[in-house]
């Protein structure tokens, strides 16, 4: 798509876009070889064409781009699920759940102790491991 950029002199001298489009329009209007396309020259028409590349392409790539956006909301709402239910309610209530978690550390870790966790590796020793 031709166009007739401003200059730096025109740049310089401040001249306004509008007026740099009716130059531009005058121009493709008096030359001889684009008087022929001049509804296909100039910055107006040259925007309309980017324009409407992009919206082909957002078109295009939308659909493929919901799908990955869902799989990744999927993905990390099981995450955030895994994590447990959102501590909620009043200050009070954070001593009874810090209360919760500290005992199930516990017995978590009396657990691993005595050999008794379900995370027990058999091919190394890990916390009160017995070799039989």
């Amino acid at each position: 798509v031709p166009v007739v950029n401003r200059s730096q002199a025109d740049i310089n001298q401040k001249k306004r876009i509008t007026e740099a489009h009716k130059s531009e329009e005058a121009f493709f209007e008096s030359h001889p070889r684009y008087r022929q396309i001049k509804h296909r020259c100039g910055t107006p028409y040259l925007a309309g064409r980017l324009n409407g590349l992009l919206l082909g392409h957002i078109k295009k790539v939308l659909p493929q781009l919901k799908v990955r956006i869902g799989n990744m909301i999927a993905e990390n709402q099981e995450k955030l699920d895994s994590y447990g239910l959102p501590l909620t309610g009043s200050v009070t209530n954070y001593g009874s759940i810090l209360l919760q978690l500290i005992s199930q550390f516990c017995t978590n870790y009396c657990n691993a102790l005595g050999g008794r966790s379900p995370d027990v590796s058999l091919s190394e020793l890990y916390g009160g491991a017995r070799i039989s």
